[in-house]
């Protein structure tokens, strides 16, 4: 019996959907943050990567988000750009020394988008795939 292995990356890459994808403002930095659906599984996940640069698409944090979906308190629209996400702990993958996430001091994580139009899309986003 012949066994055939498939490429694990190349099933990973697939399995997910991209539900939205702008740039926000972190650290002084410019990231893209993007919503990915697990079409398997259903979950759904932030990641916010480096936007520019030698490190251009390498993660800086990443967020399962699927047990806040449907929860209306969990998304405040604090000003035009500014969304602050309650009940969610981002995993870091950058050096704590080089990387402060925006936080409020209630510790809840902030998302800076670089426009007012991007931040309004992403609740819209957001409140779709909680339906």
């Amino acid at each position: 019996m012949l066994w055939r292995v498939s490429n694990p990356y190349q099933e990973q890459r697939t399995a997910q959907r991209l539900m939205f994808a702008r740039t926000i403002t972190d650290d002084d930095y410019v990231h893209a943050l993007r919503v990915y659906k697990d079409t398997v599984t259903g979950a759904v996940r932030l990641q916010a990567s480096v936007y520019l640069g030698d490190m251009n698409h390498t993660p800086v944090w990443t967020a399962f988000v699927t047990h806040n979906l449907g929860k209306r308190k969990w998304l405040k629209l604090y000003d035009s750009k500014t969304v602050i996400m309650r009940d969610t702990k981002p995993v870091v993958f950058i050096s704590m020394d080089e990387y402060t996430p925006l936080q409020t001091s209630q510790g809840h994580h902030v998302l800076e988008f670089t426009s007012s139009s991007d931040a309004k899309e992403f609740l819209d986003v957001m409140d779709e795939l909680g339906d």
